[in-house]
C-alpha cells in the first residue's frame, strides 16, 4: 500500500511528515532526550516550521508510540521501506498547518540571500576599516 493511497493529501516530502519519520528514528521507547528533541527542532526550523507545530508533530509520534501504534511504521523503515503506513498519524499530522515555506530548498535559497548580503558587508566594512588604516599610517 502506498502512502498517496492511504493519504493523497500527505506529500512525502511534506515537512511535517518528514519531521514525524525523522522523530519515530529518534524515540528511545515513547522517550526522547533532550539533545535528540533539540535535534529535531533544529531541523524542524530548517524546514520553516514554527517550533510549536514542530513539537505538535513530535507529540503526534510520542502519542502513537506511547499506544504501541508505530511497530508498524518501524518494522516498515527496517525493512528499507521509504514510507512508513500509519494512518493514523498521518490524519493527525494533516491537523498542524503547512509552514510557510514547505521545502527545505525554499528555506536554504533564502538563508543563501541572507548570506551573501552578511559577507557583503562584512568585506565592504573589512574595505573601509583597509582604507581608514592605512590613511592613520600615512598620518593623514
Amino acid at each position: 500500500m502506498q502512502m498517496a493511497a492511504v493519504c493523497p493529501d500527505l506529500d512525502p516530502n511534506d515537512p511535517r511528515w518528514v519531521l514525524a519519520s525523522r522523530a519515530v528514528d529518534e524515540l528511545q521507547g515513547a522517550a526522547l532526550s533532550p539533545d535528540r528533541r533539540h535535534r529535531l527542532l533544529r531541523l524542524a526550523h530548517r524546514l520553516g516550521m514554527r517550533q510549536f507545530d514542530a513539537c505538535m508533530v513530535i507529540a503526534v509520534v510520542q502519542d502513537q508510540a506511547r499506544l504501541g501504534k508505530l511497530d508498524q511504521w518501524q518494522a516498515d523503515k527496517d525493512r528499507g521501506q521509504a514510507q512508513a503506513q500509519s494512518t493514523e498519524v498521518m490524519r493527525r499530522l494533516q491537523v498542524i498547518p503547512i509552514p510557510k515555506h514547505a521545502s527545505e530548498a525554499e528555506y536554504l535559497a533564502g538563508r543563501h540571500r541572507t548570506l551573501f548580503w552578511k559577507m557583503a558587508a562584512s568585506i565592504g566594512l573589512a574595505v573601509l576599516m583597509l582604507w581608514a588604516l592605512i590613511s592613520w599610517l600615512r598620518g593623514g
